[in-house]
């Protein structure tokens, strides 16, 4: 996950900030900043770019929906992820999944699979989900496949990379 001041599709230099780091996995709260029209495409990668006002307005229009679909041991958690991009006043933020788009065996499946799980996202977001099953967190990690979640928030949240975690880690 990454903060940027320019437009990335216009500036030429271009400074990228590392706010949380997940290798081969899209963590679920990351989800929370943008929706399906943000997919751009970088040459033949997909990448999220949301402006820093869409961003927050995902988070808060998400929060208490995905609150509820992981259950109320997160409230903490999702709130917590809320205040610590909010602390962040960077004027776009951009998701590079270049390594999930290196492992797939057909080309487009992934751009394919990632517009899927940010339509899933999006209904689970907006409460009109129609199951407690989201693919974007099955594939992602198998811990993640029971509800409501109990582990640690990692895989929710990836690991921070040049700020300190907002969150204390415990065992669940």
């Amino acid at each position: 996950m990454l903060g940027l001041d320019q437009d990335f599709f216009e500036d030429e230099e271009v400074k990228l900030h590392e706010l949380a780091e997940r290798n081969y996995a899209i963590p679920l709260l990351w989800l929370m900043l943008f929706r399906p029209g943000d997919v751009r495409m970088y040459h033949d990668i997909p990448l999220l770019l949301a402006s820093r006002e869409a961003a927050l307005a995902n988070l808060a229009r998400s929060a208490p929906a995905v609150t509820a679909f992981l259950g109320p041991g997160s409230a903490g958690l999702v709130q917590q992820w809320c205040e610590y991009i909010g602390k962040n006043s960077f004027a776009n933020y951009l998701l590079n999944t270049y390594d999930l788009k290196i492992m797939e065996d057909e080309e487009g499946r992934f751009r394919t699979e990632l517009q899927q799980w940010l339509d899933e996202f999006a209904q689970l977001a907006d409460g009109t989900a129609t199951t407690r099953e989201l693919a974007v967190v099955t594939q992602a990690s198998p811990e993640l496949a029971a509800f409501p979640y109990t582990g640690r928030p990692l895989p929710l949240c990836g690991t921070s990379f040049t700020r300190s975690m907002p969150w204390e880690r415990r065992a669940a």
